[in-house]
């Protein structure tokens, strides 16, 4: 009969050698996440919801009109980035390029204020 060390030791080595028995190739962790449905349910998330509750603050705090006018335009271009991207098949992937291009205009738009009033 077998005592619960000598089992212990045999489970364990056995596992060991099912460890290196397998297959132990390479995989790439990083997956390209070129999502479509799942770029358009996050972005679209930030648009028709976290958008007009950061439009409403800027509004009732009285900041400048350009940082609205910045708000408003990502709540009303992303269905025409999303429409644009969804109805053409070679830009299915590049809405998260859309829109990156997009808040960066507007932010480097909010920046000149700042960088005149120095």
């Amino acid at each position: 009969m077998l005592t619960t060390r000598k089992y212990a030791t045999r489970i364990n080595m056995h596992l060991f050698l099912s460890i290196l028995k397998s297959n132990t190739s390479v995989r790439p962790e990083y997956l390209q996440e070129d999502d479509f449905k799942k770029n358009l349910l996050s972005n679209g998330v930030g648009a028709f919801i976290l958008a007009p509750i950061l439009l409403l603050i800027l509004w009732l705090n009285d900041f400048p009109l350009l940082s609205l006018w910045s708000t408003i335009s990502y709540i009303t271009m992303f269905p025409v980035y999303a429409f644009l991207c969804g109805y053409n098949i070679k830009l299915r992937n590049k809405l998260i390029y859309f829109l990156i291009i997009h808040l960066y205009f507007w932010s480097a738009i909010n920046m000149y204020p700042l960088v005149d009033a120095d």
